[in-house]
């Protein structure tokens, strides 16, 4: 694989983070002279990176000008998604696109070796159903649940984790060494970000936040179109900033920070203590194993402690992300999760907290989360090995 020089990353980079996108508007964002330009698309179309994929009218000139798009073949990613209670694997071709999927429960029993074999044996069936073989991959893309160690490639011992021992494992090390490929680690929260981020907002969006609410919180954050990354930490920034020195004990093992009081974890632990001290509400049966089902079901229902708890959790986690927003200029915040995803009162919530502060930025409310971290892992594979030095 001959190495791209920067101009040829350059329009690779806004070609793969279009998706479709014509001559004429490449010369535009990349401010190349015309023949300068020419050539670095042929040479990208000659080695198979790029194809043309058709024409359009060029409304200046009045003639067709080529509609260029990735060469989805040209190599692919084999994509893994570790969250608390599943995890998932894909192939991933050049454009972004999920070719095959896996998905599994992780059981209380399940070692991380296991774990590791399933991967493996996932791969192999994905790679016959799809006709592909280990040469075809540029790599594995892993995105995890933290707290993470991604100096070593260590998951240190993830919360609230479905399999019981989880501590200290080198997770990208195992699997480098049975896969025979280079690992890439990074967080769920900025794999989903990329995976949205890749699928339309590229053009529009020059700065964005990804924050996933559920469990736990992550967050991840785009600026200036590229993925920002810390390699130096290891809690996230966003779920451990502190709102009240005096407040709640947060897992991390500091007092008052938002993660203690925004996730689904704190929300379901104020409804018990308010259910505990006498508060009338439908998940009074379920008192002591209540879990997001119970709490969706019951906003449902207008349930007035589940609303009241959903809309106070929005309302500091709304406050967190407008003084996020006067920190960092931001042009979209894209919220996700199980809590977000389940519970639309909690996004709505916070998008009108946001509003009544005149906060002049996008809000956007995710879907498909796991598959959108399967996306956005190989994206990072592609930028690291290919775009970026």
């Amino acid at each position: 694989m001959a190495e791209l020089s920067a101009k040829e990353r350059k329009i690779l980079w806004y070609v793969r983070g279009m998706g479709r996108v014509s001559r004429k508007r490449l010369l535009e964002l990349s401010r190349l002279k015309s023949p300068t330009l020419y050539r670095v698309i042929e040479t990208l179309v000659q080695e198979g990176y790029l194809a043309v994929s058709g024409s359009e009218e060029d409304k200046g000139k009045g003639r067709p000008t080529d509609i260029l798009t990735v060469n989805r073949t040209w190599t692919y990613v084999f994509s893994v998604c570790i969250t608390r209670t599943r995890f998932f694997c894909a192939a991933v071709d050049f454009g972004n696109q999920i070719l095959a999927y896996r998905s599994h429960d992780i059981l209380a029993d399940l070692t991380p070796e296991a774990m590791v074999e399933q991967m493996f044996a996932d791969f192999l069936e994905i790679c016959g159903d799809c006709g592909l073989h280990r040469q075809d991959f540029l790599g594995i893309g892993l995105s995890a649940v933290g707290p993470l160690d991604y100096r070593e490639g260590v998951m240190i011992g993830p919360l609230h984790f479905h399999a019981e021992g989880w501590y200290q494992v080198p997770i990208v090390k195992m699997l480098g060494s049975r896969f025979g490929m280079k690992v890439l680690l990074d967080c769920n929260a900025s794999s989903a970000l990329m995976g949205h981020y890749m699928s339309g907002y590229f053009d529009e969006y020059q700065n964005a936040v990804y924050v996933s609410v559920g469990t736990c919180i992550g967050s991840g954050l785009i600026i200036g179109q590229r993925l920002h990354t810390n390699r130096n930490i290891i809690l996230d920034g966003f779920a451990h900033m502190i709102i009240d020195m005096d407040g709640r004990k947060c897992t991390c093992g500091e007092y008052g920070c938002v993660e203690a009081y925004a996730s689904t974890t704190a929300i379901l632990e104020q409804c018990s203590r308010e259910i505990k001290m006498g508060a009338e509400s439908v998940m009074e049966e379920k008192l002591g194993r209540l879990k997001l089902e119970d709490l969706k079901d019951a906003v449902l229902a207008q349930d007035p402690l589940a609303v009241d708890q959903v809309q106070r959790a929005a309302n500091i986690f709304a406050k967190c992300i407008v003084n996020y927003l006067r920190m960092v200029e931001l042009d979209a915040v894209v919220l996700g999760g199980s809590l977000v995803e389940s519970i639309p009162l909690f996004f709505e919530q916070v998008v009108r907290y946001a509003q009544k502060k005149e906060m002049q930025v996008k809000f956007f409310r995710s879907q498909q989360e796991e598959r959108n971290i399967l996306k956005g892992i190989a994206s990072e594979v592609i930028e690291t090995n290919l775009l970026w030095e």
